[in-house]
């Protein structure tokens, strides 16, 4: 076969944490490292050494692999791990509450589900109604002890569970579990976690997968090369008072990656992908000089780059793959740097949709097939297309963590003479480059801008800190003068990392924006504590801002309550929660089923507006039910279902279920949207009153979906002197 008529394929799968170590003890604040690498670090891992001739790539970040180095050699432990050892009969009062807070954060559906005795515990938790501190009260020390232990055994791989017969006996005994149950459950977590870096290290060595790596703290380079790179996508952008060259910073970043890299797994890595795909024409030399032979971004800096736009036709497949997937060369003066860019509608299909379509079988199949039909024309080197995405957060929303879909899409790969999977290493030794990049254009893989990182106030704020903070190292003295100045050093490269910036403003927010904001100052004095010097009073200043995460209502709205959008203003006034804000850092980028709640009210009623990602077939039969769940000023239910007329019935349940009548002014319409009016005086609220509540989405006995998924929505109920007010104010 000729190489115009196969298509080759290069999986790059980015594993990242940023550093969660306190530098003066050692000890972790957050627990993602270990959670993640029993789960989704070994399960790839396992996964790919049963697909031995399906060449894929994995991206190591090097900070968090110094993290799985502490966890499995140097004793270092977790808050969260910690806790989880105590006797639950010896946990304090406040200990229980961090357990009872912190230890249902996994997915509901697909993590704590499948485990009934998990299941029955957040029943009794009931999070978004009642605080840690209240639900305390529900839970003794066997209900503690089986929380400790399911909240462990929730992240554990399947394919970890098939080789261990100690984990599926806990699995198996379902609830009363004992203090010895706990020790063996962390030796199966403790030997897990210790082998990911020799499994991947063992598969490298065989010719299985290759082995990448990214700047060691996963800092943005081209932001600490020159913040000035910002302005190409968006030229207005705000930008940090006080700069700072960080160019040195960068290189170092770029040449201890390289060199922790070899020192765990052996080789020297060739390829690179630059934190976020972050490029821009300052960092490229450097990449270069680092000893990096490629590096990967997005199609959309590929099309800034040659000024030609990615087409795609109504199925969403490239029309011009010629442009898309070759690798081309960097244009960086005398260095040789080869570059690629990633589908990125192929690689969002796996880390933002596939999951909602249910059949992982015929996805893995619409995959292979979206694959076969990327050929180019008019080339002997085949096309090379590159689907790039994180390999940890996409998998806990798939049933079965995905197995089934990567069991049908590596199988397909092995056994398709179209398609060859590859690393972007093997492609560019075979095939060379297709030409230089006219320039590079400056950056990320996130609407081609570094919008997420810098130009809101926080944001900004932050980089100074960093600007301040390293002016007094610089006086102090340089990394290499001293094993103390160089510990301080790498406490300010790793508040460079880019993940504080992420959750830093409005764009991104998660429950524990305050612990990053915490982890990111902590840097900052652990790194003038290391050079000797007195950390400033603003480092202990707080940078997050307490946002309200929705917009409240503004004036009285009059909607038709008719599942459409009737015109352009019926909801302007309305309060507006926007759904992706919440969740894990990967479904951010594409919502879950509810993508925004508009809520809204006259003086009479209450209205809501429930707009859908991509809305489901089901929807539009019965079997779902939709819960507004009060609870505030009093605690109730009003229960929406569908009945099989396509009519829709209303209950409200308060101690017993009591029918709403429709003739009292309930409405409720779905079609392209789901619409409701709701009388304020059938719910049992009255003007003046205090309304907190949230939304469930419920199917076959399961919560679909829940908005917002961790808190509430607070308003106060309007009087007729509602409008004068808000325009006072």
């Amino acid at each position: 076969m000729s190489g115009s008529e196969k298509v080759c394929v290069s999986f790059i799968w980015h594993f990242h944490q940023p550093l969660y170590a306190d530098g003066r003890d050692g000890s972790y604040i957050l627990p993602w490292v270990r959670l993640h690498a029993i789960k989704d670090y070994i399960g790839l891992g396992l996964i790919a050494s049963e697909f031995p001739d399906v060449r894929q790539t994995f991206n190591f970040v090097p900070s968090l692999v110094r993290q799985l180095r502490d966890y499995a050699g140097n004793g270092f432990e977790d808050k969260w791990g910690r806790l989880a050892r105590v006797p639950a009969d010896s946990l304090s009062e406040k200990d229980v509450w961090f357990v009872i807070d912190h230890f249902f954060a996994a997915d509901w559906e697909r993590m704590i589900k499948p485990l009934p005795r998990y299941a029955q515990l957040l029943e009794k938790r009931r999070p978004g109604r009642i605080t840690g501190e209240m639900a305390a009260r529900n839970f003794n020390a066997a209900d503690l002890r089986d929380l400790q232990v399911l909240s462990i055994l929730s992240w554990f791989h399947p394919k970890v569970l098939e080789r261990r017969e100690d984990l599926r006996a806990l699995v198996a005994k379902c609830a009363y579990y004992t203090e010895a149950d706990k020790a063996v459950l962390f030796h199966a977590q403790h030997e897990t976690l210790s082998g990911v870096t020799p499994l991947f290290r063992r598969l490298e060595e065989a010719g299985t997968v290759e082995l990448t790596s990214t700047p060691y703290y996963h800092p943005i380079l081209p932001l600490l090369c020159d913040q000035e790179s910002a302005r190409e996508a968006i030229p207005a952008v705000s930008l940090p008072s006080v700069r700072f060259d960080g160019r040195a910073d960068a290189m170092r970043q770029l040449q201890s990656a390289a060199a922790f890299h070899e020192e765990t797994f052996g080789r020297r890595p060739r390829g690179l992908w630059p934190s976020e795909g972050s490029v821009s024409p300052d960092m490229a030399p450097l990449v270069a000089q680092a000893g990096f032979r490629w590096m990967a971004s997005d199609e959309e800096v590929l099309a800034n780059s040659v000024g030609v736009a990615i087409h795609r036709d109504r199925d969403q497949r490239v029309t011009n793959p010629d442009v898309l997937y070759r690798p081309y060369s960097c244009p960086v003066e005398n260095c040789r740097l080869s570059i690629v860019f990633r589908d990125h509608y192929l690689s969002d299909l796996i880390g933002f949709q596939y999951h909602r379509r249910g059949n992982q079988a015929e996805s893995a199949s619409d995959m292979l097939a979206r694959l076969r039909a990327a050929r180019g024309s008019g080339s002997d080197a085949p096309p090379l297309v590159c689907v790039i995405l994180d390999g940890e957060n996409a998998w806990e929303h798939y049933d079965g963590q995905g197995v089934e879909f990567l069991n049908g899409l590596l199988a397909g790969l092995r056994s398709d003479p179209m398609l060859e999977a590859v690393s972007v290493s093997d492609y560019i030794e075979r095939y060379g480059v297709h030409k230089e990049l006219p320039r590079l254009y400056s950056g990320s893989w996130i609407y081609g801008n570094f919008a997420t990182w810098i130009g809101q106030p926080e944001k900004n704020m932050a980089w100074e800190r960093i600007a301040e903070t390293r002016r007094r190292l610089v006086r102090a003295g340089g990394p290499d003068d001293s094993p103390a100045l160089a510990t301080a050093w790498e406490e300010l490269y790793a508040a460079e990392g880019s993940d504080w910036f992420w959750w830093y403003g409005t764009d991104h927010q998660s429950a524990y924006d305050e612990t990053f904001d915490e982890l990111f100052r902590l840097h900052l004095k652990n790194a003038h504590r290391f050079a000797g010097l007195e950390a400033p009073d603003v480092l202990d200043v707080p940078i997050t801002r307490h946002y309200t995460s929705y917009d409240e209502p503004r004036c009285f709205i009059k909607p038709v309550i008719d599942g459409r959008r009737t015109h352009y203003f019926e909801w302007t006034g309305a309060g507006l929660f926007d759904c992706s804000r919440q969740g894990s850092a990967m479904l951010r980028a594409s919502g879950g089923l509810v993508s925004r709640l508009r809520f809204g009210f006259d003086e009479r009623r209450l209205f809501l507006k429930l707009d859908f990602t991509d809305k489901p077939a089901w929807l539009n039969g019965n079997g779902w039910t939709l819960d507004l769940n009060l609870v505030e000023p009093s605690e109730s239910a009003i229960r929406v279902r569908r009945r099989t007329d396509g009519r829709f019935e209303f209950t409200i349940h308060r101690g017993g279920e009591i029918p709403v009548a429709m003739a009292a002014g309930v409405e409720t319409t779905l079609d392209e949207c789901l619409e409701i009016a709701l009388p304020f005086d059938a719910i049992g609220v009255r003007p003046g009153q205090s309304v907190a509540f949230c939304l469930e989405i419920e199917r076959g006995g399961n919560i679909v979906e829940q908005v917002p998924s961790s808190s509430l929505i607070r308003f106060t109920a309007p009087g007729g002197d509602f409008e004068r007010i808000m325009w006072m104010v």
